[in-house]
């Protein structure tokens, strides 16, 4: 299980999230924050549609809403809070990605806004 800096720790990356929203060896994930929350949204409801799960990385609590969205398209959230994220979620998400590759598997990153 990866720590959460300032999220709750439910949002910890973790085996049994990975497993739950990964296709066998690949993982395919986005990051987001409450200013680009329905670009993620969009995006992993357009994957649900083709029958993909994916992972949301967040730095902070999202609206109510738009968490439900995400889960009712089969993405799970998981914290990607750290320093360098919460400075800037732009260039910062890429020392968030190191989680996502302890796992082991194929990761497959994406703009939320494509």
């Amino acid at each position: 299980i990866m720590t959460c800096h300032f999220l709750d720790q439910s949002f910890a990356l973790s085996t049994p999230l990975v497993e739950a929203h990964s296709q066998r060896d690949t993982i395919v994930a986005t990051f987001t924050d409450v200013a680009t929350s329905v670009y993620a949204v969009n995006w992993a409801k357009q994957l649900h549609t083709l029958g993909l799960r994916s992972l949301v990385g967040i730095s902070t609590r999202l609206p109510a809403a738009s968490e439900a969205a995400l889960a009712s398209a089969g993405a799970g959230l998981f914290c990607a809070d750290g320093p360098l994220m919460r400075r800037n979620g732009q260039a910062g998400r890429w020392a968030e990605v190191g989680a996502l590759l302890h796992f082991g598997r194929h990761v497959l990153l994406s703009d939320a806004d494509v």
